[in-house]
């Protein structure tokens, strides 16, 4: 069930990513090429090989994010106070892998829309103004969505990060209190 869960967090980051790369893409060459992509993704066959290239988009753009964000998760989790070297030792000692696993997919796909969705609006927005130069209202919809969703996809982020840190040093205490020892070691989450 994780396995899968994992597969299908990849590839929706691989769609996110797949849609900005192909409207960059319609702008940069022609909007006539459109009906080929629809074409493609009609034909089952495709829409196989189209499910392998969002899961490698995935991955290769869940690892750009994480290098991105990398610098903010440590401030917040050194602000957090958390004192174990893996937040999964604290989240395994006390039993709660399901919610850790819940918690790092929901920070992956936020952490990753951060940077999809104004990548997606900003290249929607460049196809409007080549495409449909006249639509001023559409284009104004567009900006005001897009900056709204951008938006609370990085307070979300910063929001589900700064949670997933903070429940994880409760549970270091609770922890700590219950073995005394005052601190959680790789030796006490086996």
């Amino acid at each position: 069930m994780a396995t899968t869960s994992l597969y299908v967090e990849l590839i929706i980051i691989g769609l996110e990513t797949m849609m900005w790369i192909t409207s960059f893409s319609v702008y940069f060459t022609d909007i006539q090429y459109i009906f080929v992509i629809e074409k493609i993704i009609e034909t089952l066959p495709a829409s196989v090989f189209l499910l392998g290239v969002m899961y490698i988009l995935g991955l290769i753009f869940d690892r750009i994010a994480d290098l991105i964000f990398q610098k903010t998760e440590n401030q917040i989790r050194v602000k957090s106070g958390l004192k174990a070297q893996s937040s999964i030792l604290v989240w395994t000692e006390s039993k709660q892998e399901e919610y850790f696993k819940f918690a790092r997919s929901k920070i992956r796909i936020l952490r990753s829309s951060a940077i999809n969705i104004p990548l997606f609006v900003i290249s929607i927005i460049i196809n409007i103004v080549k495409y449909y130069p006249s639509k001023y209202l559409f284009l104004i919809f567009v900006v005001v969505t897009g900056c709204i969703l951008s938006y609370f996809s990085w307070i979300c982020y910063k929001q589900a990060i700064t949670n997933f840190y903070n429940k994880a040093r409760i549970l270091e205490k609770d922890i700590n209190k219950r073995d005394g020892k005052g601190r959680v070691n790789s030796n006490d989450a086996k």
